[in-house]
């Protein structure tokens, strides 16, 4: 996938996530199907810090 930030242009690639249907959910009288993922798309990140705090 191509994005750009500030005008610099980078490169992500792409992640097959494993989707199966779920339950069907009415909001403001649309009816829609929600999808699930199946497994971990993203794993644990260890030594997660935000401002020198550990997160995870």
């Amino acid at each position: 996938m191509q994005l750009s930030y500030r005008g610099v242009k980078y490169t992500v690639p792409e992640r097959k996530v494993a989707v199966e249907d779920g339950d069907v959910v009415r909001y403001r009288g649309a009816s829609y199907r929600v999808k699930k993922a199946v497994g971990s798309a993203h794993g644990h990140v260890h030594g997660l810090k935000y401002r020198g705090a550990q997160v995870r």
